[in-house]
């Protein structure tokens, strides 16, 4: 499968380059596996904030990096409509990471009834499993639809 560059990533997931924590994306299984990479590096400046003495990722960008990842599998899948919406979520840390470390993360999706989306990502640097999220996404598409029950449209 073909590597997605930042541009055609950031125009994807629709997320500009500042708050953008995918730098490529290999759909290894399209609309159900991707392989990503990110190096946490000096592009954000208030990382070198965190710790002072001995900068650590914080772990919410490391989540973040993880879900821009499963969004990105999401969205390759044919029969997604919308975008997805996190309903549920579970998060498990197990390594720090430092400035400059490069991390990839595994994205993997199975298709529920009702429009709703299980996955997992696993997050891992040097070798090492750095992070582990699960989580259940609904489609916007949906809740606009469900939104919309019982509502009269003027004429």
């Amino acid at each position: 499968m073909p590597i997605l560059t930042k541009a055609e990533i950031s125009t994807f997931l629709d997320i500009g380059p500042d708050f953008l924590f995918v730098d490529s994306c290999e759909h290894t299984y399209l609309g159900v596996e991707s392989r990503t990479s990110y190096t946490f590096d000096e592009r954000h400046k208030y990382i070198k904030q965190h710790f002072l003495s001995e900068v650590v990722i914080p772990g919410v960008l490391i989540m973040e990096s993880m879900l821009q990842s499963m969004a990105l599998t999401i969205y390759s899948n044919k029969s997604w409509k919308g975008m997805a919406l996190i309903s549920s979520l579970n998060a498990q840390f197990f390594e720090p990471i430092h400035l400059n470390a490069k991390i990839e993360n595994l994205a993997q999706i199975r298709v529920s009834g009702g429009g709703r989306i299980e996955g997992e990502v696993t997050c891992v640097s040097n070798k090492k499993i750095i992070s582990k999220v699960s989580c259940s996404y609904y489609s916007d598409y949906i809740s606009r639809s469900l939104n919309k029950v019982g509502t009269i449209k003027k004429q």
